[in-house]
Order: structure tokens, then sequence, then C-alpha cells
């Protein structure tokens, strides 16, 4: 068919998870700000900062604890991550709060975000890695795209728990991706 000459159905379990946690994503990176202004937090700008910074430290030891952990429970622990981000970023009242989410949020996305591409390439032929990758990318927009749809304006608070529901749908889904 048309489709499959561009994508991989061997890459379409990560696919369904990367779309659920990229809804996360988005609303964090079009929400977190606004909201923190709103509510009055001062270092509201140093979020993405101090996620941007965890993210980094999580990619760096991603692999040693895949080895140790196994892929299942290091993907566990990043959807746990990204679980605890958002009851943070949906309850919060302070600045502490805002930085616990932020580095909670970093740790879940530098686990797993590489872990999905992974996922989604490993089972390709070779000749077909290109296709899975392309899978796992256009899951990733999908993501993006839908949450546009899902996102209430009025409330962050129902915005991210609604996210928290989707990642714990995630776990599920992993079940049968790793």
């Amino acid at each position: 068919s048309f489709g499959w000459r561009f994508f991989d159905k061997r890459a379409v379990p990560a696919a369904i998870v990367t779309i659920l946690v990229t809804i996360s994503t988005v609303s964090i990176t079009t929400f977190v700000t606004p909201y923190g202004i709103e509510i009055g937090l001062s270092g509201i700008g140093t979020f993405f900062t101090a996620q941007a910074i965890t993210m980094i430290f999580a990619r760096l030891a991603s692999g040693k604890l895949q080895r140790r952990l196994g892929r299942f429970k290091t993907m566990l622990l990043g959807l746990a991550c990204d679980i605890v981000a958002l009851v943070l970023l949906a309850t919060m009242t302070n600045n502490a709060m805002m930085y616990g989410a932020a580095i909670m949020r970093g740790w879940g996305g530098g686990l797993y975000f590489p872990l999905l591409n992974v996922l989604s390439v490993e089972n390709a032929s070779r000749s077909g890695r290109g296709k899975a990758v392309s899978t796992y990318y256009a899951a990733y927009d999908l993501g993006a795209g839908v949450d546009d749809h899902l996102m209430d304006t009025n409330s962050i608070a129902h915005t991210q728990r609604m996210n928290a529901d989707l990642l714990r749908i995630s776990l599920l889904s992993a079940l049968r991706t790793v």
C-alpha cells in the first residue's frame, strides 16, 4: 500500500507510545510559561533550562540504566518521571515545585525518547531503517498536532491531569513495545 512505502509497520508500537508522550511534551512547552506567570512564579523562565540540563544528564545515563535495569524498566522509569512532572505542574504553587517538575520532566524525556527511537529502528530490516525513523518522527509530529486539539486553554491543571492520564495509557502501550 502507498502509506507503507514511507512507514515501517514494525515501528508502529513504539510510534503509538511516541504519540502519547509527545502530547504531554507539547502542552508543557505551550502552557508552562503563561501558567507560571499567571500564578506569580518568579523563575518560570528557567524551567526549560533546568529541564534541558537534566535531559542531557538523563540521556548520558540512559544507556547504563538500560543495561542495568533493562529497556522495559527504563521506559517505565521515564514515563513515571513524566507523570510526577505533570502532577507537579498541575498543582504547583511555588518555584520549588516548578523546578521539581522541570527536573522530573528532563529525566522522563531523556530516558524514553532515545529508547523509543531505538525501538522504532531495531526491528526494521537494514534497508527499512529509514522508514522506521520516518515512522518515529511522523508519530512525534502527529502527537504534537493532536495535542493542540486536546488542550483545555482555560485550565492548565486540567490539561496536565489529562496528560498524566495519557502517560498512564503509554505505560500500558509500553508493555507491548519493549
